[in-house]
């Protein structure tokens, strides 16, 4: 038999839930903050031909990166930068969300174009990039980070957020222990840990801001 059902404290745990999505927040911040450098120069994505078909993928991109005058006298550094800025926010052009680069190679002989009047110098470059798509029916895994009576959240490769709602994970064998403030797999009583790691379907993906978000469902716990 496994743990008793408690009967949780809908204020108390209300209040839990918005301390975490808080604590995600930052997270999500520091995280991108993190992998990407800040600057005044930006990347249009022309072109993406992709070279392997998968959750992960190594895509073939054309860019367009545009720089300032007071960048053209470290020009590779400058277009690292335009990447870089890139990184981690999701594009429709790419299909995904670029997780790395290299390979990094400038056209045209090297030489950039101004159109018009406008102060930017614009640079075509051709790089290898590390693109995350992720699809409905996937599986996926993710490491807990926070267990509620209505979902169990996640990160997939230590930076995007997933959650597991209560239903789904009914659905799968779980159940709730209140006093424990964990859910518990009623057959095997294994219990669902803080840092633990679970195995679990895409359901839906969303994206706001360039940001993408997973709801799960089929979960099992990996041993």
């Amino acid at each position: 038999m496994g743990p008793k059902r408690g009967t949780p404290s809908s204020k108390a745990e209300s209040k839990d839930e918005k301390r975490a999505q808080k604590r995600q927040k930052k997270e999500s911040k520091k995280r991108r903050k993190d992998s990407s450098a800040s600057s005044t120069e930006h990347v249009n994505l022309n072109e993406s031909t992709e070279t392997r078909s998968n959750l992960l993928s190594v895509k073939k991109l054309r860019l367009s990166a545009s720089i300032l005058p007071s960048g053209l006298s470290d020009v590779k550094t400058s277009i690292d930068r335009c990447i870089r800025d890139f990184l981690l926010k999701y594009s429709d052009a790419v299909d995904g969300t670029i997780m790395g680069y290299k390979n990094v190679e400038i056209l045209a002989d090297g030489r950039g174009r101004i159109v018009e009047e406008l102060p930017h110098i614009h640079y075509d470059i051709r790089c290898d990039a590390l693109v995350f798509s992720p699809v409905p029916n996937a599986r996926l895994r993710g490491r807990v980070t926070e267990s509620f009576h209505s979902h169990v959240s996640m990160v997939v490769f230590n930076y995007f957020n997933a959650s597991i709602s209560a239903s789904r994970l009914r659905e799968a064998g779980f159940e709730y222990d209140a006093d424990k403030e964990s859910w518990y797999n009623i057959e095997s009583e294994d219990t669902i840990e803080k840092s633990s790691y679970l195995v679990f379907a895409a359901e839906k993906i969303h994206e706001a801001v360039g940001m993408i978000s997973i709801d799960g469902s089929n979960p099992a716990l990996e041993k």
